[in-house]
């Protein structure tokens, strides 16, 4: 049996909940700029992912994650 309490609820600190704000932000910033026309839906789509390899790799570093347990998460094992 599956328990949602089991699942290990972590608090961010300040410093960590600022950096997610950040990436939020130019995560916006970057929509805007494509729906504004100022850059490309490619290029829009190819720096969304490095913000979300940037908000992957913080969240594996808030839990802890091994590189084997990343690679789990990621389906690359």
């Amino acid at each position: 049996m599956n328990n949602a309490w089991e699942i290990p609820v972590i608090v961010s600190t300040d410093r960590q909940l600022l950096e997610y704000k950040e990436l939020f932000d130019t995560s916006y910033h970057i929509k805007e700029q494509q729906f504004d026309g100022e850059i490309s839906k490619a290029k829009a789509n190819a720096l969304l992912v490095e913000v979300q390899k940037s908000l992957n790799d913080m969240v594996y570093e808030l839990y802890g994650l091994t590189k084997e347990e990343i690679a789990v998460v990621e389906g690359k094992k």
